[in-house]
């Protein structure tokens, strides 16, 4: 598979982006519930800290403009331990 140069720039800024991760505590979770004046949002918010000792919240969207909550692909499937 070829990348263009549009793809290897934007691989390699989200590589950088989610390297800051690497090394940091998830400290708490909180499932955030958000009216969005049409209905309710629930935004999976981490609260972590990172190797060098600062804290962030973080929360998944579905994009990098926060137009919608969003989806970690990786985890267990919680209904599976029904």
């Amino acid at each position: 598979m070829q990348l263009s140069k549009y793809q290897v720039q934007e691989k390699e800024y989200y590589s950088k982006y989610y390297s800051e991760l690497i090394g940091a505590t998830i400290d708490s979770f909180q499932m955030v519930v958000e009216d969005n004046g049409y209905g309710v949002d629930f935004w999976p918010t981490f609260f972590v800290t990172l190797k060098n000792g600062e804290s962030r919240v973080l929360q998944l969207s579905q994009d990098p403009e926060g137009n919608g909550p969003g989806f970690m692909f990786g985890l267990s499937n919680p209904k599976q331990g029904e």
